[in-house]
């Protein structure tokens, strides 16, 4: 696979040793193919579909769980061949997920002065280490999220766990620093997303359910999608559920449907339902990139370090063309203002 990535770049989280944003895609050197990008803060985690992990950008808590201030290029990091799962980065801190066969172990690294490592409040700081007595004995990790200070994971019965900081309710009644996993929504769900200061979580039939701020009219879903409203989910057959920084973005054939701020142009800018179908979505802090099927990207929203695409706007709100593969596209990411892109190599 060939990796472009564009955007922020001050911590080197795009992979590129510069240390300059990048205003359009550039190539990044991988040593293996790649399958997953997460990225929150000034670091960025890649897990490709052998279950190795890669990391670049700041470490300067050990978030990459990794030696040195900063990773310029990726680097493989983790418990050594150990395979992993699942990963998501907050704002200066990691999560990942290693599953052999015998039963998955979550591991934080970073910095959790909120309780973001879940490894108690005498280990603020780490450079990688389990979070004790999580997952609950016979469940598997189904999906990881991460907001900037809270972390959320759905396990394979549908329950929510999370630990972090949950002041607004993200965490739902675990209120405050949460240092410890708790379990925050109690089944039936099928996917959950972090925004800044909130989760969402969705159910198989597309209901979802908002815990956290209230600002910019993250509680206000679409009607008959929230947790329990009478009536058929205007969301069923969904086949993505994402959270930018504030916002809610759930993708329904082809199309998203999205509500929360939008003074950066967050939410797609369809005009009088037009606008392209997408196959894949990818939503970052303050901004989306979005594909469709002939290989063109898409990007909109808050695109001031590039990450959007050249052309000089701060804010973009229209589908803006940033990239048209020639091959196979296999990756699509977008973090803290930055964006990522892969391709089948020729």
């Amino acid at each position: 696979m060939d990796v472009f990535s564009f955007g922020s770049n001050s911590s080197c989280q795009l992979a590129q040793p510069s240390g300059e944003d990048a205003h359009e895609p550039r190539q990044v050197e991988l040593a293996a193919g790649s399958g997953v990008v997460a990225s929150n803060g000034n670091h960025t985690l890649m897990l490709d579909g052998d279950g190795r992990l890669f990391a670049a950008g700041c470490n300067s808590h050990g978030q990459c769980f990794a030696d040195g201030a900063v990773l310029p290029q990726f680097a493989r990091v983790g418990a050594g061949d150990r395979r992993v799962t699942h990963c998501a980065g907050g704002w200066a801190f990691s999560v990942v997920v290693y599953d052999d066969g015998t039963g998955p172990e979550v591991h934080t690294a970073g910095h959790g002065p909120a309780g973001e490592l879940g490894l108690g409040p005498t280990t603020p700081q780490s450079r990688g280490a389990r979070v004790a007595e999580f997952p609950p004995a016979g469940r598997r990790v189904a999906q990881v999220a991460a907001g900037m200070a809270h972390v959320a994971v759905l396990l394979d019965d549908g329950q929510v766990w999370g630990w972090g900081n949950g002041r607004k309710g993200q965490l739902g009644d675990a209120r405050g620093p949460c240092w410890r996993p708790v379990c925050v929504w109690p089944g039936g769900a099928a996917a959950v997303a972090c925004g800044r200061e909130f989760t969402v979580v969705a159910d198989a039939a597309g209901k979802i359910a908002v815990l956290g701020a209230a600002k910019h009219g993250l509680h206000d879903v679409p009607a008959g999608a929230a947790m329990g409203s009478p009536g058929p989910s205007p969301l069923a057959g969904w086949t993505s559920v994402q959270a930018g920084w504030t916002t809610i973005h759930v993708v329904v054939d082809g199309r998203i449907v999205a509500w929360g701020a939008n003074g950066h142009g967050q939410l797609p800018p369809y005009a009088a339902g037009d606008g392209p179908r997408f196959t894949r979505v990818a939503v970052g802090s303050e901004h989306t990139l979005a594909a469709t099927a002939d290989g063109r990207v898409y990007a909109w929203g808050w695109g001031e370090h590039g990450n959007c695409g050249p052309g000089g706007d701060v804010v973009i709100r229209r589908f803006a063309e940033v990239f048209c593969a020639r091959t196979p596209l296999l990756l699509l990411g977008a973090g803290c203002a930055t964006s990522w892109i892969g391709v089948a190599a020729l």
